[in-house]
């Protein structure tokens, strides 16, 4: 796959694609309640035993295209809220620049996601954060200035609807390939996606996003997930 090209309109579609469809199947949903000219994404945390706490992404998409360079980075973050309704920040922001390949930053994101939401989870439950001094979480994490974005809920029932698509049968083990950082869903499960780490004629190496675990499989137990245009 070529290098990212931000001045490349469809370049900005597919990789605008490419990570909603990936936060989507990650567990990730549309935040419409962030201020921002740009998609924001959470994912709400399990096991808190007192308050919540989210990781949120902020995409840099905007009406279905990444922004041109010069704006936003993606930035990745987690938020801490307490039972008052005070937020403050969790996890600090980690920014992902748009360079390289598709897949190269899709799998930068992907990394940063999960090691955002493990230090969170552990974070929120630590007795020495808890005593740390209360500040207002600081809005730049998750506003941007200018118009506020509106809201397009048929493009979050589209993409969710495109998760829940079957792949292709069954074709020939020799037209199977596959990239590292493809985005790919198990043949046996309609509910199982996850990301290529390594592959190779035989055997592809899967992050499965609901579990978190790296697996080895044959090509012929996963499909491609197609990506919109």
């Amino acid at each position: 796959m070529p290098k990212y090209n931000p001045k490349n309109k469809q370049h900005r579609k597919t990789l605008a694609t490419r990570i909603t469809k990936m936060l989507v199947a990650a567990g990730y949903k549309l935040d419409k309640q962030a201020r921002s000219a740009e998609d924001v994404y959470r994912l709400d945390l399990t096991g808190v035993k007192k308050g919540a706490a989210y990781v949120r992404v902020s995409t840099s998409i905007s009406k279905g295209e990444m922004r041109t360079v010069g704006t936003d980075a993606i930035r990745v973050y987690a938020v801490y809220q307490e039972s008052a309704g005070k937020a403050r920040g969790l996890v600090k922001t980690t920014n992902i620049n748009r360079t390289g390949g598709m897949a190269a930053i899709t799998g930068r994101l992907l990394t940063t996601m999960n090691k955002t939401k493990r230090t969170a989870a552990k974070r929120a439950n630590d007795a020495g954060f808890h005593a740390l001094p209360v500040k207002t979480y600081a809005k730049k994490n998750w506003t941007r200035k200018g118009k506020k974005a509106v809201s397009k809920p048929k493009t979050a029932n589209k993409l969710n609807a495109a998760l829940k698509a079957k792949a292709d049968a069954d074709f020939p083990l020799s037209s199977l390939t596959y990239e590292v950082g493809q985005l790919i869903e198990s043949r046996n499960s309609e509910m199982l996606k996850g990301m290529v780490k390594a592959a190779n004629k035989a055997i592809i190496t899967v992050f499965w996003f609901h579990d978190g675990q790296t697996q080895q499989v044959s090509p012929l137990d996963i499909a491609p997930l197609s990506v919109a245009a």
